[in-house]
């Protein structure tokens, strides 16, 4: 099986750049690994590939969603695998890209096995969030899982409520999920390619792009996001 080349590092280290050479030179299609790139209508402020570059080289895994659906790094790996899968049945190589370290670390290294969760409990946790708040739900947590809630940091909802499902839909913590196995076995063989810069320099980048965003239309992209509810 070819190796699958994964171009990973910090916001603004040209990820997207490096990648587009590689793809035009070496016949590669392009999977996104960038967690806020997969949703409609976050695209300037998530610095998506334009269309420009879109028409050079294919790209997977973008605009897949609408803002308001969830997404999680199952998710990421199912459609990965199957974005990976028809790349290498074409004859040609995958090349992830992207910053996301959970989505990237759950696709080289595997998922954990761990139980679906039924919708019914997910939709009661959240309609128990709304109501209760998020340190009502911290707090049973502590209780049914305290090595999970310990490690979160505060305000983490997604990650209280994702360990609070688990929990309550198998009986088990999710802690305990985890040491059986942290990320399962199915792993992924791939090279990576790591991009990193001097902090200082890698500070000016960041302003630099978000002085370019907001130039670009962040602010009325996100006005437009929050009046369509």
């Amino acid at each position: 099986m070819r190796k699958t080349w994964i171009i990973l590092g910090p916001t603004a280290t040209g990820k997207s750049r490096l990648a587009l050479r590689l793809a035009m030179d070496s016949d590669c299609e392009i999977v996104n690994a960038d967690a806020l790139q997969v949703y409609r209508r976050l695209s300037v402020g998530t610095a998506k590939p334009t269309r420009e570059d879109r028409e050079l080289v294919p790209h997977h895994l973008l605009d897949i969603l609408d803002p308001d659906e969830t997404f999680s790094a199952g998710a990421f790996v199912r459609e990965a695998r199957v974005a990976i899968s028809d790349i290498l049945d074409r004859g040609r190589r995958p090349l992830i890209v992207g910053g996301s370290g959970l989505y990237l670390r759950a696709l080289i290294r595997g998922l954990s096995p761990i139980p679906s969760v039924p919708g019914a409990v997910r939709g009661k946790l959240r309609a128990r969030l709304e109501r209760e708040g998020l340190a009502s739900l911290r707090q049973e947590l502590r209780e049914l899982d305290p090595r999970s809630e310990q490690r979160l940091a505060e305000g983490d909802t997604q990650r209280v409520l994702r360990a609070l499902e688990v929990v309550l839909a198998t009986g088990s913590p999710l802690s305990s999920w985890l040491e059986k196995s942290p990320w399962g076995r199915d792993r992924l063989p791939s090279r990576l390619i790591g991009l990193t810069l001097p902090r200082a320099l890698l500070y000016d980048r960041i302003e630099e792009r978000v002085r370019a965003m907001v130039a670009a239309g962040w602010v009325e992209e996100v006005a437009g996001l929050l009046a369509s509810g």
